[in-house]
């Protein structure tokens, strides 16, 4: 979904969507780094 169609699904205005996303990538790249341990061994198993 475009960030046009993302603010008309949920009622807020585009800069609300682009706001939201950077703040969720941000907190998904934070976890990221301090879980590496976690996540090594997971993908690890995986392949």
């Amino acid at each position: 979904m475009t960030y046009a169609e993302i603010a008309a699904t949920l009622g807020i205005g585009k800069d609300a969507v682009n706001k939201s996303l950077q703040a969720a990538s941000k907190n998904i790249a934070n976890y990221i780094i301090k879980h590496q341990d976690i996540l090594s061994v997971l993908l690890f198993l995986f392949f």
